[in-house]
């Protein structure tokens, strides 16, 4: 990481692998200053995200269960390390559309004013988006009814994580509202979808 940050030329290296979650009090001993926050997203957009973008020649419902128990491990670890070090902040996908300002604020308060900055930051390449909003109706979309089913079915023993971050199981009417909300993401999701289906022979 040090060789990184001297190569970049830059006062500032951020860190996101998703395997840092596992080794919160290593990184915190080994480097000073340090910055951290702990992040998660909900389960039907995270799920449904890595069946699209990593699954391969699985069916739906083996990548739904497996993306499932995998979504449910990260929401654990993640909650221990919430309660251990209660003086991280924790961001969720949902806070950082809903208020982006407020979001970098409570990241970035109590840095100086010359490590703290904003700058303009390009749409989503894979989406006609180009501004900060929830992307939960392409998710959804990709999903369909049978993909929600399955997902709520398997977490519905998991509730206490899911209200830790303040996260509920979503049912068909709901589904349903946030989809008619948004018809160019939901018809993205939809042609995902097909896409999917097609390469993987569903």
């Amino acid at each position: 990481w040090l060789k990184y940050l001297k190569k970049s030329h830059k006062d500032v290296f951020i860190e996101a692998s998703p395997p840092n979650m596992m080794k919160v009090d290593q990184i915190l001993k080994e480097f000073h200053p340090t910055r951290c926050i702990f992040y998660i997203s909900n389960p039907y957009l995270q799920i449904a995200s890595c069946i699209h973008r990593y699954s391969k020649n699985m069916t739906l419902e083996a990548a739904i269960e497996h993306y499932t128990a995998l979504w449910i491990m990260k929401a654990k670890v993640q909650q221990t390390n919430c309660q251990i070090h209660s003086n991280i902040p924790l961001i969720t996908y949902e806070n950082l559309c809903t208020n982006s300002r407020k979001t970098l604020r409570k990241v970035t308060s109590g840095l100086s004013r010359k490590q703290s900055y904003t700058s303009s930051v390009p749409g989503k390449q894979n989406s006609n988006v180009n501004k900060i909003i929830n992307m939960q109706p392409r998710h959804i979309a990709f999903l369909g009814h049978d993909g929600i089913e399955k997902v709520s079915n398997l977490l519905k023993t998991e509730l206490e994580v899911l209200t830790f971050f303040e996260y509920h199981l979503i049912t068909m009417k709901e589904a349903n509202r946030i989809l008619q909300k948004s018809p160019l993401l939901s018809n993205e999701g939809l042609a995902q979808r097909l896409k999917w289906d097609a390469i993987n022979g569903n």
